[in-house]
């Protein structure tokens, strides 16, 4: 595969029993699930010319045009397709099925049109109407003289209720929903998908134990048939609401004796995804078993569970040698995919290196690289397994490897080039060889092939690293640099990324030029922002402009200006229930707090927490700021921390839960509670499944780190290379041991 080459992970399978009319009309439906409706329209038009004569070929055309304007979004018009093809089919005698998809199609597009009232009309038809037709097909078998060809065998009435249940519940409605689960099981107490159906919708009612019921029936009823792998989520989620052990130990071995192996396989990735995001120890156990086990053949599965481990690993550590057989597992899969390759390979060369025992095979993994994917995905892997011997603390095996991306001919792969200089660059500088890595640094600065804001970001380590050498940096060099990096630059996203990046250059040599571009940043950033007629669109431009005054241009003054500019009208007009909208007064909240109105913060913060305004979203972003601030500043850190109990309840991984076991971990760790501390540091570092993004979730993630390492950077930096550096966690500890002075 060469460079930019499209990647499909799973091929499209083909029928090859499909007649050429059915295999037309399956690639047509292709393209428009694609919304390539135009040139399906034509094409259609031009089979129904060619198939007048024959009322089941126009129908099948009929129905797919009916798609069409189901997919545009025209329902009411849809409906209207639906009910002519359903007229002429359903007078059809001796056709059992053909009629059912565009009575159902009829159904859907009134659900989706709100015209619900007679979406029920429509769906008490097509009840009756599957009753005559399987009444009709018992009389035609009834008369026959025994022989009969039967093409098509009538709906099932449990078939029919359940897709009537699915089609209402997708709309919201949630008791017409119900009544056809409840008439599917009554036709069939085998409907399994009823059941499962029924048992959604009583967890979404907090009726655990009737979820758990429902659950138990289908994966014991049906004897763990492929329908029982959906119920295992189900039953392992109805166990948690009712404060049982998760893990149904017993019903587990059964499963596993008694399954075929694919649906054992199955169950076994959706009984792990469940009992991990429950954060269930067993989940670990479960694949770490399976992943070593020579009786799960089948790749697929294998595959998830390997990547399940890798990913945790990524977060908590784990054992070298279950992640190198894990990532060898998804390396050897035939549906790897370049990410992934470059991934694992990362993955074997820690883990061997940490191991200390085998010296990994740099040369063979990064040909498989390039034998898979081409020439770049090779010098992608050399990147990937540079970047881990490096974090392993093997310079002498990273230096080269990143030279050899550096060094290749031409001007071809700027980008990675620059890539594989910026991650030397952080290699001399940990190594202590600031002058060499102040060097390369300046060197991607100056490269092709860099955008402006990371031309900064390289200039403003430039900078960094010279002064660590004591070396004496002119000021005009400096303002003429960062001169030819701003020439030519007016979209207002990249002013302010740039500014952010000046933000970081200490000194006050450069306040001028810094206050100067942030003034055109933010001025140009808020006039693009007045003139968007989109609401979500305007949110994301404006939670731009707001993230980058509040964290880098420390503007606060400005956001309580432009929040008070905003009229009524306007900010109803902004307002959704998105995160977006409540970290925008979120960080309104703070400003107002920074800028010494205390009463305007707490009366916007309590007003709206305390309003029937205020959604899930709202708690999370705007409660956490307001929890913060009650916790360092507002002397009340027994009700902030009240807060976030809720928020760690309800959104456990969301990002700002991070907060609340920050502030949990350091009240355990100062009562000498550390193995509280190590899981509140364990917890901190989930939220950003490895990932973290802005500055405040970087130091929270390097606590959770020192959480889970006594408070100790040597220990953190052994537990968890590749993650911080030990200046930053020492700097994070700084932080934390103030911050501990609140409990």
């Amino acid at each position: 595969m060469s460079d930019g080459a499209f990647f499909r992970k799973r091929s499209i399978p083909q029928n090859p029993t499909l007649d050429p009319l059915a295999a037309e009309l399956a690639d047509l439906q292709v393209r428009v699930n694609h919304r390539k409706i135009g040139p399906v329209l034509t094409r259609l038009d031009e089979l129904a010319l060619t198939h007048s004569g024959d009322s089941v070929a126009l129908g099948k055309i009929g129905s797919l045009a009916a798609d069409t304007q189901f997919r545009l979004g025209r329902f009411h018009e849809a409906a209207a397709y639906y009910s002519s093809v359903l007229a002429t089919l359903v007078s059809i005698p001796n056709l059992p099925r053909a009629w059912y998809r565009p009575a159902l199609g009829e159904v859907r597009s009134l659900a989706k049109a709100a015209s619900f009232e007679e979406a029920n009309l429509k769906a008490a038809a097509l009840w009756q109407t599957r009753a005559d037709k399987e009444v009709e097909f018992d009389a035609l078998l009834a008369s026959s003289d025994g022989t009969v060809v039967i093409e098509q065998q009538p709906v099932l009435a449990s078939e029919a209720a359940t897709q009537l249940g699915n089609l209402f519940l997708q709309e919201g409605q949630t008791s017409e929903a119900k009544q056809w689960y409840e008439q599917a099981i009554g036709s069939s107490p085998k409907a399994y998908q009823a059941h499962l159906a029924l048992a959604r919708l009583a967890l979404a009612a907090d009726d655990a134990a009737t979820a758990q019921d429902r659950a138990d029936y289908v994966l014991t009823e049906s004897n763990f048939q492929a329908v029982s792998v959906a119920a295992w989520p189900l039953l392992i989620t109805s166990r948690v609401r009712q404060e049982a052990p998760a893990f149904p130990e017993a019903l587990y071995q059964s499963m596993i004796g008694t399954a075929r192996q694919s649906v054992r396989d199955r169950c076994i990735v959706d009984i792990v995804k469940t009992l991990r995001s429950f954060d269930d120890p067993n989940w670990k156990t479960i694949a770490e078993h399976w992943l070593q086990s020579d009786s799960m053949t089948d790749e697929v599965p294998a595959v998830e569970l390997a990547k399940m481990v890798l990913a945790d690993e990524k977060i908590n550590g784990g054992a070298p040698s279950v992640i190198a057989l894990a990532a060898h597992r998804v390396l050897h899969s035939d549906r790897v995919s370049p990410s992934e390759v470059i991934s694992c390979s990362k993955s074997i060369v820690r883990s061997l290196l940490q191991q200390g025992e085998l010296l990994p095979d740099f040369a063979g993994l990064a040909a498989k690289a390039e034998r898979l994917f081409g020439l770049g995905a090779k010098r992608d892997a050399i990147h990937g397994m540079a970047l881990s011997a490096a974090g392993a603390g093997s310079l002498d095996l990273a230096r080269p490897m990143f030279q050899s991306i550096i060094d290749e001919p031409g001007d071809g792969g700027a980008v990675r080039k620059g890539k594989a200089t910026w991650a030397l660059a952080r290699l001399e500088s940990e190594a202590g060889n600031h002058h060499q890595a102040a060097l390369l640094f300046l060197s991607v600065s100056e490269g092709p092939g860099q955008s402006a804001p990371i031309r900064m970001q390289a200039l403003r380590l430039w900078l960094e690293e010279l002064r660590k050498t004591d070396s004496d940096v002119d000021d005009s060099e400096v303002i003429s640099r960062i001169d030819n990096v701003l020439a030519g630059i007016a979209q207002p996203a990249l002013l302010l990324d740039i500014g952010r990046q000046l933000s970081l250059i200490p000194g006050t040599q450069l306040n001028a030029l810094r206050e100067h571009v942030y003034e055109i940043a933010e001025t140009s950033a808020w006039e693009a922002f007045l003139e968007i007629e989109q609401p979500s669109t305007a949110l994301k431009k404006l939670i731009h402009l707001t993230r980058r005054q509040y964290f880098d241009f420390v503007h606060t003054a400005k956001i309580v200006s432009q929040w008070h500019s905003l009229s009524t009208e306007k900010r109803a007009w902004l307002r959704n229930d998105a995160s977006h909208w409540w970290e925008y007064l979120s960080l309104v909240f703070q400003s107002l707090i920074a800028e010494g109105d205390r009463l305007g913060g707490e009366d916007l913060a309590a007003g709206l927490l305390n309003s029937d305004e205020v959604t899930p979203e709202g708690y999370v972003w705007l409660g956490s700021a307001y929890a913060n601030w009650k916790i360092r500043d507002g002397d009340r850190p027994n009700e902030g921390l009240s807060h976030f109990d809720w928020i760690i309840q309800e959104q456990p991984t969301h990002q700002q839960a991070s907060w609340g076991y920050y502030w949990k971990g350091l009240a355990a760790w100062k009562a000498g509670r550390t193995a509280e501390a190590a899981e509140m540091g364990r917890r901190i570092r989930l939220c950003y499944a490895g990932k973290p993004s802005f500055t405040w979730q970087w130091i929270l993630d390097a606590v959770g780190c020192l959480l889970q390492s006594s408070f100790d950077v040597d220990t953190a930096m052994e537990n968890f290379p590749e993650t911080h550096t030990r200046r930053f966690f020492e700097q994070s500890a700084t932080v934390a041991n103030r911050e501990m002075r609140k409990f």
